[in-house]
Parts: structure tokens; sequence; C-alpha cells
């Protein structure tokens, strides 16, 4: 009715004013029939329209719903990327702290090289994703350095450890796996952290061959100083104790042609007499390091040496009560050797092994004759000497005794290097010393006045 008033219609308003109940029903029935016709014909357009509208509502609808679904799986996959960068950025972190923890431990060249390489396997376990069930072991010259054991492990990653091109060593981690482990990833970067680890033990195994190559250059520099200061400074001493020496032999010269003397008082002097010659010598080998002097040889008895040699080592032998004991040694050939500065190093080599023997001790001397050389050995029943030491008895003024010089066995070295000559020396941890040296016997070849040379 409300729409019929609005279109003006002259019968709705005949109808609005006598009132609809009072027409009767056929007009009633006529009149409703018209207004629905109408209305219908009025309407239809919109109702075409609507069905298009509600057409486009169900496809927008459609649409929505596939932005919605193609959002949220988009959602899903963000945030899966975001749980993985987080993971990836916590392993990230966790290996840049091991390794700063590693270089931390191996920063000192100085330390040990035993509790470096474990407070660096302890670093690298410490970084893993799970200490509690790895295991981390460095390999080294043969030497194993364990932050926990590996029994357990069913996953070993390992990397090489190298130095100057050759492998050294290794360095392996381990751990029980798990199903949080993160498969092939996970194994991708402990991979990497092993590798890096590896090549930062590399590097600094390198600086610390390179240190020591500069420290021992820089020691050899000191010992050459000190050795031309010695050459100065002996210059000096030749002068002040040859001369007094020079006169001692003259006097003890002398008193050999006392027709008042006894026969084993005129030897006594002449053994005196070698003495100082061997010290005069003595003082020229000393000089001999900072300006080379060679030996002047000769064909000489190795028996008769050491037969000396033992006299005037017998009283420090008895007060430490050692006993010297000779081989067969007569039937030898004599040695191509300046007689004092053999008598320089048997002594040398002698007394040495008498002093390593505080509470007593046997030393040997024995000697065998092959071709045309004459092996000598020296041995001791003394405590022995040191790995560490061994590698050093020859440097110059390196010495364990208080009081030492430190140039026994370089002078000793030297000499038997000047005569041609070899030595060894082979010592173990309470099993005591063997010195043993190598030495040319005289030959035709050596003696000038042979007619059958």
């Amino acid at each position: 009715l409300h729409w019929a008033v609005r279109q003006r219609d002259d019968d709705t308003r005949r109808l609005i004013a006598t009132g609809f109940a009072k027409i009767p029903l056929a007009e009633r029935k006529a009149t409703t029939e018209r207004w629905l016709g109408s209305a219908l014909q009025q309407t239809s357009p919109y109702l075409r329209h609507l069905s298009k509208v509600l057409i486009a509502a169900l496809l927008a609808l459609a649409v929505l719903l596939v932005w919605l679904w193609t959002l949220r799986r988009a959602v899903k996959h963000r945030t899966t990327d975001l749980l993985a960068a987080r993971s990836a950025l916590a392993e990230r972190v966790r290996q840049q702290t091991c390794l700063h923890a590693v270089f931390k431990a191996s920063e000192d060249l100085d330390a040990p090289v035993p509790s470096m390489l474990a407070d660096v396997a302890g670093a690298v376990r410490a970084g893993a994703a799970r200490p509690q069930t790895t295991g981390v072991e460095i390999e080294w010259d043969g030497q194993h350095y364990l932050s926990s054991k590996l029994g357990n492990a069913d996953v070993r990653l390992s990397a090489p450890l190298r130095l100057d091109g050759q492998v050294r060593g290794k360095l392996t981690v381990g751990h029980r796996s798990t199903r949080q482990d993160g498969g092939g990833r996970a194994l991708d970067d402990l991979q990497a952290l092993v590798d890096v680890v590896a090549q930062r033990l590399a590097t600094v195994f390198e600086r610390r061959a390179l240190q020591e190559e500069r420290r021992e250059f820089d020691r050899q520099m000191f010992q050459m100083e000190k050795l031309s200061t010695m050459g100065e400074l002996t210059m000096g001493l030749a002068h002040e104790i040859g001369n007094p020496l020079g006169g001692m032999k003259a006097v003890v010269q002398s008193l050999q042609f006392e027709a008042a003397i006894s026969d084993d008082m005129r030897g006594d002097l002449v053994r005196l007499e070698s003495e100082i010659d061997r010290l005069s010598a003595f003082l020229r080998g000393f000089h001999g390091y900072a300006a080379e002097q060679a030996p002047a040889p000769e064909a000489c008895m190795l028996r008769q040496i050491l037969d000396d040699v033992v006299l005037w080592t017998r009283r420090d032998a008895n007060s430490r009560k050692v006993r010297v004991e000779l081989g067969d040694l007569d039937a030898l050939p004599p040695l191509w050797a300046d007689r004092h500065q053999l008598k320089q190093v048997l002594l040398n080599l002698v007394l040495n092994a008498i002093q390593v023997q505080p509470d007593g001790g046997v030393v040997t001397i024995e000697a065998t004759c092959t071709g045309r050389q004459l092996t000598l050995t020296v041995a001791d029943s003394g405590p022995g000497i040191p790995q560490d030491v061994q590698a050093r008895i020859f440097e110059p003024f390196f010495t364990t005794r208080p009081g030492g010089s430190g140039l026994g066995l370089p002078i000793v070295r030297k000499i038997v290097q000047d005569h041609g000559g070899l030595i060894a020396v082979a010592s173990a941890q309470g099993g005591g010393t063997r010195v043993t040296l190598t030495w040319p016997i005289a030959t035709r070849d050596h003696d000038p006045d042979d007619p059958a040379r």
C-alpha cells in the first residue's frame, strides 16, 4: 500500500479514502491482482540485477576463501622459514662462541701443547648442540687428547691436522644422534665447524714452529756474539795463562834431567809436562771457536792416552766411588789424531761420566776396529739424559750442571769433526749414557816418511 501510495494511484487513494475493508471481495481481488502485477512489473529489473549481485557476491566470496587459504599457507611457510632461520642463527651463534673459545684457548703460543689441546677439545665439546652426548678427540704426533670418550658416538666427523704439507694429527668429533638433530644440514654444519677448528690448530702449530725457529735463530745469534766475545777474551787469556804455562814447562823439562830424581818422579814429570801441553792446547781450542785452528795429527796409541786420562781422573773417581774399567785396548792400531786434542776429548767424556754418578757406579771404556776406523765407546751407569736435554747437549754454553761452562761437549764435537770422525750419544732415563766416537786410524797414507807411501 505504501508503494501504491507513492505511485499516486487513483484507485489506491480511493481505496484508502473509503477503506479497503468496505470494498467488495471481487473488487478487492481484482485490485490486489492489479497491485501485484504492477509490483512485479516494476520490480522485475531489480530482481534481475539482484541475481547478478548474488552471483558476484558468491564469486567474491570464493575468491576471498582462496585468498585466505593462500594467505594461511604463506603464513605457515613463513613461520617455518622463520623458525628455521632462528635455529640456524642459534647454531651460528653457538659456532661463533665455540670458535671464540677455541681461539682464546690457543692464542698463547708458549702454553704447553697438552694443556692447549685439552682446552681446545673442551671448547669444541662445550660448543656442541648437546655437549652431554658429544665427545672430542685431538691426535697430534701420536698423542691423544680427549674431552670425553667417543665410545658411544654413532656419528663421527674428522679433519686432518697438517703442518708443512704433512698430516701430523687428526681432530675427531663424535656424538649420539637423535631425532632432533636436523638431518644432513646439522651434520654439514658440524663438519664445517670441525674443518674450521682443524685449520685453526694447523695455523697455531705453524706459528709455534715459526716462533721456535725464530727463538733458535736468536739463540744462535746470541751464541755467535758470545763466541765472538769469547774469542777476544781468550786472546788475552792465552797471553796471561800461556806465559806461566811456558815457564812451568821449562822448569819441568829441566827437572827431568836431574840425576837425583827417581824414575817414578821422572815419569810424573813427563805426565805433568804432557798436561801442561794439554792445557796450552785447550786454550788454543777454546780460542778456536772464534778462530779456526786445524789440528796437528800424528799416529798415537789409544792405550797410552787412556792411561793418562785414568790417572788424572782417579781422584774424582775415588771420591765418588766410581770404578773405571778399560776393555782390551792393546791390540788396537794407532789412531791418526792430534794427541793433545784426543786426550782433551777423552778426559772430558770420562769426567762427565764420573760426575753424573755421585753415589758410585761404573764407567766402561771399550774400543773396536773396523776397516780404517776405530769405534770407541764411553758408557756410564748414571741416571741418563732426559730427551729434551739430549737435543741441546752440543749447544755452546748449554749446561745442566751448576758451575759448568757449557763448552765441554761442543768442543769435543768440534775436535771429533775436525779429525773426520763422528760422535753419537745414546741415553735412556735411568739407563745410563753411552757416547760413541768413530775415529780414523793411522795408515800409510798419513805417514809422509813412509817409503811405501
